[in-house]
């Protein structure tokens, strides 16, 4: 048994030294060589609301604080459940502040013709506390444009946006992952998440994982923000999160069976 296992590893750390960059999907030796997976989630506690007027000089950005929907526990909980069928899923402790870093999740990107994971790897290595894993996935906050403005969708969060005489009002998760060696450390594959095929051409924030609401649930001020507001949004961004990581697991080449 334990020579089967010296052997899986072996064959992960060839078919990870063969590949030499980063993917936008895991390579099939190294998925087949891989028999634990640890989770890092770092979708952070930050809900954005965002108003984007017309105008840009009348634009609004305001932020809530989320930490009792506890999303990162949420998302861990669902990539484990994903998982477990296929892997056994190890649990990591690790410190987060480092994987919020805005200079992390903005540098990275799987959408260029070279698909970029910055220096997560090296973060990987620096914050596991107990690394026992062949794999790890972290799961990142995102970054992706809104529609045909220069503003920016980052992580969870809300937007209005104007269309022609009429706004429109959108939640949002947008995030990616990476997979990192678990041994040497380096970040082998990275991608954004999937919109559950909902949008097949990408829609208002280029393949992300959002939906549209009603205005009843948009507050015009940051002051008139109310509890049930804030928790019928963290539902539906619950949901989103619930309904893409399954896909974004599939095309990143991390599970291959369809639920």
């Amino acid at each position: 048994m334990i020579w089967n296992r010296v052997f899986a590893s072996l064959l992960l750390a060839l078919s990870l030294a063969l590949c030499g960059c980063t993917a936008t999907s895991l390579a099939p030796e190294a998925k087949q060589a891989t028999r634990t997976v640890g989770i890092i989630s770092a979708i952070g506690d930050d809900l954005t609301y965002r108003n984007l007027r017309l105008f840009i000089w009348n634009r609004e950005e305001y932020h809530k604080d989320v930490s009792v929907w506890a999303i990162d526990s949420f998302v861990t909980d669902e990539v484990s459940g994903a998982l477990r069928p296929y892997y056994s899923v190890v649990p990591v402790d690790f410190d987060r502040a480092p994987f919020l870093d805005k200079a992390l999740y903005r540098s990275v990107s799987s959408t260029g013709s070279i698909p970029d994971a910055g220096p997560i790897g090296e973060i990987v290595r620096a914050q596991v506390r107990n690394p026992a894993a062949d794999l790890y996935l972290v799961v990142l906050r995102g970054r992706m444009s809104v529609g045909l403005t220069r503003s920016f969708a980052e992580g969870m969060g809300v937007l209005r946006y104007p269309a022609g005489s009429t706004d429109r009002y959108y939640y949002h998760a947008v995030y990616r992952i990476a997979v990192v060696d678990g041994r040497s450390f380096a970040p082998v594959a990275i991608l954004d998440a999937a919109n559950d095929e909902k949008y097949p051409q990408g829609g208002l924030i280029h393949g992300s994982p959002y939906e549209e609401f009603d205005r009843q649930h948009w507050a015009e001020k940051e002051e008139r923000v109310t509890v049930e507001q804030i928790a019928w949004i963290m539902e539906g961004i619950k949901g989103l999160f619930a309904r893409t990581l399954p896909a974004t697991l599939r095309r990143l080449n991390v599970l291959t069976s369809q639920p």
